[in-house]
């Protein structure tokens, strides 16, 4: 995440945050985890399609900032295969940049697509 990322006010923030959008599908309904990796303190966010970053509470599933542990989040969700979902990266404290990653696992494959910066990614089982 870097400075010329977009920006949106995150729900229940009070200030300006980068942030980094991915586009997720499942081939299998199921349940599926989704967490970070990062020496910043990331927070995530689980919208189902379209994320509208003026109002990024619309279409929120689930969202969560600690439940990793060390400033990390974790997604413990139910995922259907005829939704496509929004992952919203961002950081705990305002105008945080950095490096991170994300580790995805669950029932069956799934298809990530960083819309920010980087092509196509699948995560298997």
């Amino acid at each position: 995440m870097t400075s010329t990322n977009p920006v949106f006010t995150r729900p229940l923030g009070a200030s300006f945050y980068y942030y980094d959008q991915y586009l997720l599908n499942v081939r299998s309904n199921g349940h599926y985890l989704i967490r970070s990796s990062s020496p910043i303190d990331t927070y995530g966010y689980l919208n189902t399609d379209p994320f509208d970053s003026t109002y990024p509470g619309y279409n929120l599933v689930a969202f969560d900032d600690d439940a990793e542990g060390s400033g990390q989040f974790r997604l413990e969700v139910y995922l259907e295969s005829n939704t496509t979902y929004v992952l919203i990266v961002t950081t705990y404290n305002s105008y945080v940049t950095g490096s991170y990653s994300i580790t995805a696992s669950g029932y069956d494959q799934i298809n990530i697509t960083n819309m920010t910066s980087i092509p196509a990614t699948t995560f298997g089982k």
